[in-house]
């Protein structure tokens, strides 16, 4: 319950208004911004960073306030095993659609035990949880990596089959409105999913919301990487 709520709320922190949305179709598809008026492309560009910002200023926060309660003996509560399930939420829900924010979190935290570690200061005992509980993370984010690695030819049997059901209900774009640009076939994959997440985002968010800021949280982190890239 606690992983979900502290998830959620990363998540609802960017969420983008309609009117960004239907300005920029491109920006769905994961495609660079094509608008003539460059003040719009700077605004636009900043108001997603601060948005982002914001996200990852509250995720380390509460990272940084949850760690520091865990580290304290003078607390009449033990935190480390509600941090310690914490940790094990994270690893689950890593790979969970509505959870992007997931992510982010081990990300942060996998910066944050790594000072605890480098600090000479800091309790023998706490750097030594905070090396275990590195290690906990990187070992599974290893073995995803790896997993991912090997089912290439699972993922694009899979893409084959959306694209036939595509075809046999005509849900697919024509000729004619296909982008000009050439892609890499890694990049034609990776955006190919990247649509389908967010056509599988978009269909829950009629039942739920927060399937909505999971889809803007993917679309901003998405456009920042795009231009991050360029």
């Amino acid at each position: 319950m606690l992983t979900a709520l502290v998830l959620q709320l990363i998540q609802c922190v960017v969420v983008l208004p309609d009117k960004l949305m239907d300005a920029d179709s491109e920006l769905k598809k994961q495609v660079s911004d094509v608008i003539s008026d460059k003040k719009m492309i700077v605004d636009k560009d900043v108001y997603v960073q601060q948005k982002y910002t914001s996200a990852v200023s509250i995720g380390g926060m509460f990272l940084d306030t949850f760690l520091n309660k865990c580290r304290s003996r003078s607390e009449e509560t033990d935190f480390r095993p509600m941090f310690e399930n914490f940790v094990h939420d994270l690893l689950v829900t890593v790979n969970k659609p509505q959870w992007p924010a997931a992510e982010l979190l081990l990300s942060l935290l996998g910066t944050m035990l790594i000072k605890y570690i480098s600090n000479k200061s800091m309790d023998v005992g706490i750097r030594v949880t905070s090396l275990e509980y590195l290690g906990l993370v990187a070992a599974r984010l290893r073995k995803d990596l790896v997993y991912s690695t090997c089912k290439v030819d699972t993922v694009d049997k899979m893409i084959a089959d959306i694209k036939a059901e595509e075809q046999k209900e005509g849900d697919c774009e024509s000729e004619d409105s296909k982008t000009n640009v050439v892609l890499s076939v890694e990049e034609e994959r990776v955006q190919y999913l990247q649509s389908v997440l967010l056509d599988f985002l978009a269909v829950n968010a009629e039942q739920d919301i927060s399937w909505t800021h999971a889809r803007h949280f993917y679309l901003c982190q998405w456009y920042i990487d795009n231009n991050t890239e360029k």
